[in-house]
């Protein structure tokens, strides 16, 4: 009987129904070893106790506030951490694709099909090199190409004429 609720309905007058489940609760109590506590006709256990508290700690439910519907509660929690599970795999998959060297990360973190990604418990990426090399060949602008370093104009020897902004725009070196 540990951990069930029972309550006793009778077919009498109100006032001896309300003295009868009353009474008969507060024996079921005694019976249980008197571990139990009488509400509004239900006996309530220390487990049942327990796993109340639990229930509204895990769904975030102030002590006076009534437990209501569990399965719609359960459901919406099941929702939000559902929710909240994806947003933080997109941030991992964002911050592995910004750690690429050569790609334009912009266009690739729009291009890449995610449904091809899977992050695993511990964080990690699979499937990315996969999808960045399909991307690559379909287009192929999301590699970067190499820059050509910046070369002054003199040859640093100290012997060339010093050149003014005014020489290089008509074209004077």
């Amino acid at each position: 009987m540990d951990g069930e609720v029972k309550t006793e309905v009778n077919a009498e007058p109100a006032g001896v129904e309300d003295n009868q489940t009353e009474q008969a609760a507060q024996n079921e109590a005694k019976e249980n070893g008197g571990k139990g506590e009488f509400k509004e006709g239900i006996v309530i256990t220390e487990n049942e106790k327990a796993y109340d508290a639990a229930l509204r700690k895990l769904l975030k439910i102030p002590e006076g506030d009534e437990l209501g519907d569990l399965e719609t509660r359960i459901t919406e929690f099941k929702e939000k951490t559902a929710a909240a599970l994806n947003a933080a795999k997109e941030q991992v998959i964002s911050a592995e694709l910004r750690a690429l060297q050569g790609y334009d990360t912009k266009l690739l973190n729009r291009l890449i099909d995610r449904t091809k990604l899977n992050v695993d418990d511990s964080g990690k990426v699979t499937g990315i090199e996969e999808a960045v090399k399909a991307i690559e060949a379909e287009f192929p602008a999301v590699v970067l190409k190499e820059k050509k370093p910046f070369v002054p104009i003199s040859s640093g020897t100290g012997t060339a004429a010093k050149v003014t902004m005014n020489d290089l725009i008509r074209g004077k070196r």
